[in-house]
């Protein structure tokens, strides 16, 4: 009888396959897992990697909370609180630098103009409450300003990353970069690497009322 008993017990364990299958538990807590790793990997990382100026479009819509807009003279950063920061530069498309600079302000939608009368030719523009301007042409951001024809100097809480905006004092231009000032028909212009504005007087007193950079819409 125990050879027979051998034998049966032989067969049976070669028609199930001679393996244990995880448990049922086992296999819902597998399955929880990947679900939850698939969901984890579809969120935003906190600190995304910056775009490069070679590869505009791989710049990323940043997350809205806690991200500040700063001006820049080759386009826009958002930095974040940690102090990270993503670079929106110039090139990038249209649609996506205005989906991202709105998302800095609660989603809200700027208005939008055309002047086909600039020197860089036809520009599209979407202005924003605190005075800044995009300028989109092609299909892409080229350019950017900020003035106090849509923001009185003070109301405007842009700057660079150095602290310069609407309302700084070309002392405290001088401080934070190198820059050329002289007297044009828009009056005291200076160039600050590749950021451009205009000075309200000549001393070192004198006050910023307008900044720009990439292609602009002034009339000389």
């Amino acid at each position: 009888m125990r050879p027979a008993l051998l034998l049966m017990c032989t067969l049976a364990a070669t028609l199930t396959g001679c393996s244990r299958g995880p448990a049922p538990s086992d296999a819902v807590s597998a399955d929880a897992a990947a679900s939850r790793q698939t969901a984890d990997s579809a969120l935003p990382s906190a600190a995304p990697a910056p775009a490069t100026p070679d590869d505009p479009s791989a710049s990323a819509t940043p997350a809205r909370a806690g991200v500040t807009l700063a001006l820049s003279g080759e386009g826009l950063d958002f930095v974040t609180e940690r102090g990270s920061v993503r670079h929106l530069v110039f090139g990038t498309p249209a649609a996506q630098t205005v989906d991202a600079v709105s998302k800095t302000y609660s989603g809200m939608d700027p208005q939008r103009g055309h002047n086909a009368e600039c020197g860089a030719g036809p520009l599209d523009m979407a202005t924003w409450k605190d005075g800044l301007s995009v300028m989109l042409q092609g299909g892409r951001f080229v350019g950017w300003s900020v003035s106090p024809r849509e923001a009185e100097i003070g109301d405007s809480s842009l700057t660079t990353i150095a602290g310069i905006g609407i309302g700084s004092t070309r002392r405290e231009l001088e401080a934070a970069y190198t820059a050329l000032v002289r007297e044009t028909t828009l009056g005291q212009e200076f160039a600050a690497g590749d950021v451009f504005g205009v000075l309200d007087g000549a001393g070192p007193s004198a006050r910023i009322i307008a900044l720009w950079a990439g292609e602009s819409c002034n009339f000389r």
